[in-house]
């Protein structure tokens, strides 16, 4: 449970879980597959392949443009802020943490980051590599030709070796009221 007081002096609370659904030891701990969801009952009218206001894997990581910076947001009780502007695309980043975010501006789209079906447009997003923990994470731009509810929302989420080897990771995909569906690529890395 997770009590906040808002703007107003009110008290709210929120209902969180996480859950994992299924673990796939790999060959060597980097393969390892772990498929997690998360509850959270302010999610009210949000249905998924996962279940009733259930998201897609632990810690949905989302990003939050403020300004110049960028709040990476796991869940509701932890963010971290990437202070901007970006220097040669590149964030700074939260003091004690190891994480690089890199701003791609004017990329050609040719993975659907922005997921609106077309490959041929021109957008912005960004790479959140984790390299203690061999984890990167891609999230939608917040540009025009990004659809709205998909700005600043994780698109896929990888490995650094599956990243570097131009392999395609576990892929999100959205509707209006949240996450539709999150599955491997058709040439999938194991992440």
């Amino acid at each position: 449970i997770v009590l906040a007081i808002d703007t107003s002096g009110s008290m709210r609370g929120a209902a969180l879980e996480a859950e994992v659904d299924l673990t796939v030891p790999g060959p060597v701990k980097e393969l390892d597959f772990t498929h997690w969801r998360t509850y959270d009952s302010r999610n009210k009218g949000q249905a998924s392949a996962s279940g009733d206001r259930w998201m897609c894997a632990a810690r949905n990581p989302y990003l939050v443009e403020v300004g110049n910076d960028i709040l990476l947001r796991f869940h509701a009780g932890s963010k971290r802020t990437f202070v901007g502007p970006p220097s040669a695309g590149f964030y700074t980043i939260p003091m004690g943490w190891h994480a690089a975010l890199e701003k791609k501006t004017s990329q050609s789209d040719t993975k659907d980051y922005d997921m609106d079906g077309s490959t041929t447009d021109v957008i912005d997003y960004f790479i959140l590599i984790m390299p203690d923990e061999d984890k990167v994470f891609i999230f939608a731009g917040f540009d025009g030709n990004t659809a709205a509810n998909a700005r600043g929302r994780l698109v896929e989420r990888t490995t650094r070796t599956c990243y570097s080897a131009g392999k395609r990771g576990i892929r999100y995909k959205y509707i209006d009221k949240g996450i539709d569906s999150c599955a491997p690529h058709d040439n999938p890395c194991s992440v």
